[in-house]
């Protein structure tokens, strides 16, 4: 929150009382956002391709729509945000109060976890997938062959 501009400097305070204080040399033609009392919380959740997507976006609805903090003013927005390996990315946006933004987005990302395994729905776990080498004779020859040595 922003609590003084003065000439030298702006001071804000934050979430957690702490006072910070930015010189306006540092600010002057930034980009500022400035959320006075309600902020955007943006996740996003990896989940199985195999998963029913309806079904996932109504149990993080369920979520939001039960927890007071969610500004009702300002809709949630639940999708598909992207895709991965396996899976696919479900993207969250609300609004909570700026000043317990992250205790409610901790609690709201535990509250998500918790009704996505009551769901049945897995997360997409750590899954990696690596390149191997390719290990054809040819490649192999092509490879060992040095940019000076070939005519």
């Amino acid at each position: 929150m922003v609590e003084d501009v003065k000439l030298p400097a702006t001071v804000l305070r934050g979430e957690d009382g702490e006072k910070i204080t930015i010189p306006n040399k540092e600010i002057v033609g930034q980009v500022v956002v400035y959320s006075e009392d309600k902020r955007i919380v943006e996740s996003r959740i990896a989940i199985g391709d195999a998963q029913d997507i309806d079904q996932v976006i109504e149990t993080l609805r369920g979520v939001l729509e039960s927890d007071d903090a969610v500004d009702t003013n300002w809709p949630p927005q639940i999708g598909v945000h992207d895709f991965t390996i396996g899976g696919v990315i479900i993207g969250l946006r609300f609004w909570v109060p700026t000043k317990s933004y992250f205790q409610n987005r901790y609690a709201l990302n535990t509250a998500f976890l918790k009704a996505l395994k009551a769901a049945g729905v897995p997360l997409l776990s750590g899954t990696v997938a690596v390149a191997a080498p390719d290990l054809s004779a040819n490649n192999e020859a092509q490879q060992s062959i040095s940019p000076t040595s070939a005519s």
